[in-house]
């Protein structure tokens, strides 16, 4: 038991220790904080504005062209916040990290949750989106052999003891960012399932455009690709972790390593990140992302007409 709680405490201090080879700015620097300042002012309007205009426009693009088109784009404003995240991380240390990876990776499952509630959704943006997440991990695995070929071999990349500390903080940098990343991977589609029904069963269906208008049968497709979804990032998390190992990592302790220091900060991060998403799905708070403002302007001598969430009709004046 204390060789695994040292190994986490060892894990938890190498993966902060990576700031690159120089030390980061005074944090108290007006130029560090104006750097600061502009970074999360980008990371926050990538994840509450760009992600749901993406999704809004792929679900209403009927076109499966389009569709796969625009699946990269979503893959592009999460490795954008990622590179924040990076300059975040040699201003600010490490610690900013595993909040950042939270964030953004309950952003960008929320959105493909809401992409699969779209009855019009096309398997093949589904098989995209998959293939999109493999490429992904197989990027970072080679980082992680990179780093590790640095360290001169495995026995050194799992311990506190290498030559180069920068290459050692990078080992569990990377490994941390895949854990994290994959844990919210097969946890966030099984929230929104679990929302999903209950939405459906409130009496207050009618006021959520996500649920209001939604069939059985759409329902259920949304389900079954919410559950592949899951199955098949299951498996990626399985592999990742078998994966980790071959490098000396431990998974296990390094997860528990975050959590120990950083579980209250995850659990408001992803919480806000599910309200708000959610929250603009429903009729008071507005957000008409296809901007066409129905329910504001009308047309022409027609009159607007609430049907229910975010859905809107017009009718001439009787």
């Amino acid at each position: 038991a204390e060789d695994g709680a040292a190994g986490a405490a060892a894990a938890d201090v190498d993966m902060t220790s990576v700031v690159t080879a120089s030390a980061p700015r005074p944090r108290r620097s007006p130029q560090c904080a104006r750097e600061v300042g502009a970074v999360i002012v980008a990371v926050v309007g990538l994840l509450t504005l760009c992600m749901p205009l993406l999704n809004s426009t792929v679900m209403r693009s009927g076109s499966t062209l389009w569709q796969a088109l625009l699946v990269p784009a979503f893959l592009s404003s999460k490795l954008a916040c990622e590179w924040l995240g990076e300059l975040l991380l040699r201003r600010l240390g490490g610690d900013t990290m595993p909040c950042l990876v939270i964030a953004t990776a309950c952003c960008y499952e929320l959105n493909l949750a809401l992409v699969f509630s779209n009855a019009d959704v096309h398997c093949t943006t589904f098989i995209m989106l998959v293939l999109l997440d493999i490429l992904e991990n197989a990027y970072h695995f080679r980082r992680l052999q990179l780093s590790w070929h640095v360290l001169g071999g495995a026995p050194r990349c799992g311990g506190s003891g290498g030559k180069d500390p920068v290459a050692l903080g990078q080992c569990h940098l990377i490994a941390s960012t895949m854990l994290l990343r994959g844990l919210v991977e097969v946890l966030t589609p099984l929230q929104v399932m679990a929302s999903a029904a209950l939405m459906r069963a409130s009496p207050q269906r009618r006021f959520n455009g996500l649920v209001c208008e939604q069939t059985d049968a759409a329902f259920g497709q949304m389900c079954l690709y919410l559950a592949l979804d899951t199955a098949v990032q299951l498996v990626t998390l399985a592999c990742t972790c078998a994966a980790l190992r071959k490098f000396s990592l431990r998974p296990l302790q390094l997860l528990r390593a975050m959590a120990s220091k950083h579980l209250a900060a995850f659990v408001s991060v992803a919480v806000a990140m599910h309200v708000l998403l959610l929250s603009y799905q429903h009729s008071h708070f507005g957000a008409d992302f296809t901007f066409r403002f129905l329910w504001l302007l009308g047309q022409g001598g027609d009159q607007p007409r609430w049907l229910c969430g975010l859905h809107w009709t017009l009718e001439s004046p009787s």
